[in-house]
């Protein structure tokens, strides 16, 4: 099929890059306005990129939109040695998630950037959020930001958890400010292993930021209950499904178990409302909802 004006692209079109076995370029992407000038860009990641001899340090490439499409001219790479918090380390895989939103409300979409495998100090593979600004040139270093589990009152850093496994952007409150949610589906909760929890920052005119902030788990909401092994929040999207003003948040657990039955899956949506996210009418959907299927065990 001959598509007119179709576009492809690998690495070999970045100054900084070329292509190598593995470095599965393109495993993450998002849309954004980085630049203001009402052009969609294009943030790529390549989480299992070789950088300075380090094995899957990971990396961001960002294509430049304009009047002829997305190019390679005036394009950017970022990786933790850009960015605060991060300590560059092998199989970081930073990268591994990416979401855009305007979260200091300046006209610019910011970009978050997942790196779930970051160690932090001695505890391995936490996981790191880091917060890069848009403005008029772009994404920049200026400002920017990172954010790990212990900037929740109700968390702290701890291994495996893989904060950042999965991100969604969207305004739960109305404010005019993106909020992010973050998912650490591999977080122990009552003594059960990967129970999985979700993490919201507040937009604000300063940017994310923890005040206010909110955890989620499957006790707060209808349907299901913490398991080991369920994985709450290991994908999220955003969207306004009752069209009231405000995001809501859809949040995926691919291994929930629904009786008797394996790792069929469940997806609860949690409603925004002037105070953010609420439990206030809560619902979940299995597969039952479909009219051509039910629950199946290892449907995920």
């Amino acid at each position: 099929m001959n598509i007119p004006n179709d576009q492809f692209w690998t690495q070999s079109v970045f100054p900084s890059g070329g292509n190598e076995a593995y470095d599965r370029f393109g495993t993450s992407l998002t849309g954004g306005d980085f630049n203001g000038d009402r052009r969609g860009d294009l943030a790529i990641g390549t989480p299992n990129e070789d950088v300075g001899g380090e094995t899957n340090r990971g990396k961001v490439n960002v294509l430049r939109g304009s009047s002829t499409g997305l190019t390679s001219f005036g394009s950017q790479l970022w990786n933790q040695d850009n960015l605060a918090g991060s300590s560059t380390e092998a199989f970081d895989r930073f990268g591994d998630t990416l979401i855009s939103g305007d979260f200091n409300g300046d006209g610019y979409d910011d970009l978050a950037v997942g790196t779930p495998y970051e160690d932090w100090g001695s505890t391995t593979n936490t996981g790191i959020v880091n917060i890069i600004n848009g403005s008029f040139f772009g994404l920049t270093s200026t400002g920017n930001k990172f954010f790990t589990q212990t900037a929740f009152p109700q968390g702290g850093d701890e291994a495996g958890d893989r904060f950042g496994s999965s991100l969604a952007a969207g305004d739960f409150d109305g404010d005019g400010y993106d909020d992010l949610a973050i998912g650490a589906p591999y977080e122990d909760l009552d003594g059960n292993s990967d129970v999985g929890k979700v993490n919201v920052l507040q937009g604000s005119s300063t940017g994310l930021t923890s005040f206010g902030s909110q955890l989620w788990e499957q006790n707060n909401l209808s349907g299901s209950f913490n398991e080991a092994f369920d994985r709450f929040g290991e994908t999220l999207t955003s969207g306004d499904f009752n069209g009231d003003g405000y995001d809501d948040l859809a949040i995926g657990t691919p291994h929930e178990d629904l009786g008797s039955i394996k790792d069929t899956g469940i997806v609860n949506i949690i409603n925004g409302s002037f105070f953010g996210l609420t439990s206030t009418g809560n619902k979940f959907f299995t597969q039952t909802a479909f009219p051509q299927g039910g629950d199946e065990e290892g449907d995920r």
